[in-house]
């Protein structure tokens, strides 16, 4: 076997190594990168209607209050009747505006 053609092959089985390390990196074995997303899905689940109005105001409250010296501020709220049905958490608008 001549150089070259040892060459290559080293060269193609280093590219494959290199290959299934990118793809193990990505692919954590122990899958714990999945654990925050899993917790942010459940998050929103067992969201309530009320809950999710209180936290609008908690944080138009929290907007408002760290913005007291500057000449606005922003307001969110929620469009008219866009949470009214069951797939509200699909469906809800939400409007920001500016408040002088």
């Amino acid at each position: 076997m001549s150089y070259q053609q040892r060459h290559n092959e080293n060269s193609n089985a280093d590219d494959e190594l290199n290959n299934r390390n990118q793809i193990e990196h990505r692919i954590s074995s122990d899958g714990l990168e999945l654990v925050p997303t899993i917790l942010k899905i459940k998050q929103i689940i067992l969201l309530r209607h009320s809950d999710f109005i209180r936290l609008v105001a908690d944080f138009n409250n929290t907007l408002e209050m760290f913005t007291k010296d500057e000449p606005f501020y922003l307001r969110f709220t929620i469009v008219p009747h866009s949470d009214s049905t069951i797939f509200w958490k699909a469906l809800i608008r939400i409007t920001c505006s500016k408040v002088d």
